[in-house]
């Protein structure tokens, strides 16, 4: 008797300690099945990543733009934009007509719009598009301040992020920068890992630069995502954050 009372108190306790170190977690699956409007965040939150840190990643998405220099009258081309989880921060930052987004996934385009009719937000005119050609189909002779692609490279192998870096010279205005991140060290990102079907590439940094030169391209580290406001919880906060200007 004894030892089955010691065991359901090691079962209570790691239950305890399992709650403690993912109580946002539980606590959204657990009301998720009561709340709709919990259920409907859920979904979002799925299509993006990590559940329970929509408001946090949002918030860094805008500040890191605003602190490279982001002003409301620039044209941004958000790049995998998702159901603009950071998307809505920047359509109302930015000055009406200014936002593009573009992903690859009809139902995160979808739901992109659904927001934008929910928030209203018509009146900022933004651009909302499915494209698999980073936008060459859909965006032509489109010229961007800003090129925003977080937390995509790294799902991109080299012939893909070549294509993208062609689209990034012929988008870019002469000052025009690109930000986004690619897989950093120390991380726990494995060669056969998987994220919504999407598998995971490292880049080597000076491996990057040599392609973006074939563009005229520069590129150059920013330091990681968690410095700029990425949540330190989240396994990917050591990502590099990269700059890819004209030379």
């Amino acid at each position: 008797m004894a030892i089955i009372i010691r065991i359901f108190k090691k079962i209570f306790d790691y239950s305890q300690w399992l709650f403690k170190q993912n109580k946002k977690r539980v606590l959204i699956e657990i009301f998720r099945h009561i709340f709709p409007s919990i259920q409907r965040q859920y979904k979002l939150d799925r299509m993006v990543g990590p559940v329970g840190y929509w408001s946090e990643l949002q918030a860094y998405q805008i500040g890191t733009l605003k602190k490279l220099g982001l002003q409301p009258h620039h044209k941004l081309l958000d790049i995998g934009c998702g159901p603009l989880q950071g998307g809505i921060a920047f359509i109302n930052y930015l000055n009406a007509g200014n936002y593009c987004g573009i992903d690859i996934k009809e139902n995160s385009i979808v739901e992109a719009k659904r927001l934008i009719n929910k928030i209203g937000l018509i009146s900022k005119k933004p651009f909302l598009s499915v494209s698999n050609s980073f936008g060459k189909d859909e965006l032509s002779k489109k010229k961007f301040d800003y090129i925003w692609c977080s937390q995509m490279l790294y799902h991109l192998d080299e012939c893909l992020i070549n294509e993208l870096f062609q689209q990034i010279s012929e988008f870019l205005t002469s000052q025009g920068k690109f930000i986004g991140d690619i897989i950093g060290f120390p991380n726990n990102v494995k060669e056969d890992s998987y994220w919504d079907n999407f598998s995971f590439y490292k880049h080597e940094v000076e491996v990057l630069k040599k392609m973006a030169n074939k563009y005229e391209l520069s590129l150059r580290k920013l330091g990681q995502i968690i410095t700029f406001g990425y949540p330190a919880k989240l396994d990917l906060h050591t990502n590099e954050l990269l700059e890819i200007t004209r030379k």
